[in-house]
């Protein structure tokens, strides 16, 4: 059964809740953190980002498809798939 969704970069759009699960870990696949810079003891001060779009870890679409991933809203729609 096609829903409404509404992911990032991609904004509303009609898919199953496996297709949105694809995406979601699909998202958490490529964005991941990591630290940018030089390394030795200036290694540990240097935030993380992330490593796909290089915003501050964690970044949004990293949050957005981790709480889909853990999502209420996702239980309910496998329920009624």
């Amino acid at each position: 059964m096609y829903m409404r969704h509404h992911v990032p970069t991609l904004g509303p759009v009609a898919w199953s809740t496996a297709e949105v699960d694809d995406y979601a870990a699909e998202l958490l696949r490529t964005h991941r953190p990591v630290r940018r810079g030089a390394g030795g003891w200036l290694l540990r001060r240097r935030p993380l980002v992330c490593g796909r779009c290089g915003g501050l870890w964690a970044c949004p679409d990293a949050m957005w498809a981790l709480g889909w991933m853990t999502s209420l809203d996702r239980t309910l729609a496998l329920d009624r798939e």
